[in-house]
Order: C-alpha cells, then sequence, then structure tokens
C-alpha cells in the first residue's frame, strides 16, 4: 500500500486532520498536507476548519474527511 492508499484508508475510518494522519503513518507533516491538497483538488476529500485551538500563529487545522466514491 502506497503512503497516498494509507492515508485514504485511515480516513475511510473518520474525519482526521493532517498532524492525527502525520502521527499515525510515520510521515512528515509537510507531505501530509501535500497528499491532503491533491486529495482536496481531486474532490476525493473535504476540508473545513477544526475547533480553533488557542495558539497564536500558524496555518488553522483542517479536518479532512474522505468523499464516497460514487
Amino acid at each position: 500500500m502506497n503512503q497516498r492508499e494509507r492515508i485514504e484508508s485511515l480516513l475511510a475510518e473518520g474525519p482526521a486532520t493532517s498532524a492525527e494522519l502525520a502521527a499515525e503513518t510515520g510521515m512528515r507533516g509537510q507531505h501530509v498536507s501535500a497528499y491532503l491538497s491533491a486529495l482536496y483538488r481531486q474532490g476525493r476529500v473535504t476540508r473545513e476548519l477544526s475547533q480553533p485551538v488557542a495558539r497564536k500563529a500558524g496555518k488553522p487545522a483542517y479536518l479532512y474527511t474522505l468523499v464516497p466514491a460514487p
């Protein structure tokens, strides 16, 4: 199973953030984000802002959900 398939498999179990997926796969965060961005552009996942976290800087955390195959 390649990394993209692994990420999709994990998302099939339920929504997750890129940080959660990185921790689960052992991949670097930027690689997971790149995969998720590609999946999002292809319409394979949806994303919504995760619950706001009290932080001063950085990108917002998105919660990714796999779109069921037609």
